[in-house]
């Protein structure tokens, strides 16, 4: 598929204006999920990059790219901040869904335990969760 030949996705997305919400049309690259898996097509070979958005025709919603490079995956946006939070315990049970379940490097989680944000440093169950503050390790998955 070309550039010139890219399907687009036509959505109406809520605007403000002063008092009132408008609609507006926003066109987005639209691709099934499959496509925005493999790394061969169009959309993650031309001007990809981190945070790029594109409106998955699969799941009926946009997803944004976690990186630039062709095999980086794509996210929806529920994918890329759920949960908010997760206590001690929780960071710490390498099986938990906190450790499982969209984990990926750069992730952002409030523990509720300690009362400060943590990171993870990579996508797997086991990676660490680093301080933000501080960026040492608060918490290693066991």
């Amino acid at each position: 598929m070309t550039d010139s030949a890219l399907t687009y996705a036509k959505l109406q997305q809520p605007y403000s204006s002063g008092p009132t919400t408008e609609f507006v049309d926003v066109m987005w690259p639209a691709r099934t999920t499959a496509q925005l898996a493999d790394a061969a097509d169009d959309i993650n070979l031309v001007d990809k990059f981190q945070g790029k958005c594109v409106y998955d025709t699969t799941q009926g919603e946009p997803v944004f790219a976690f990186g630039a490079a062709a095999s980086d995956p794509w996210y929806t946006a529920v994918e890329l901040s759920n949960p908010f939070s997760a206590t001690t315990a929780a960071l710490e049970a390498v099986g938990n869904d906190i450790n499982t379940v969209h984990k990926h490097a750069g992730k952002i989680i409030y523990n509720s335990t300690s009362g400060i944000l943590v990171y993870a440093d990579g996508a797997a169950a086991a990676d660490d969760w680093l301080g933000v503050h501080d960026n040492l390790v608060d918490h290693s998955p066991v």
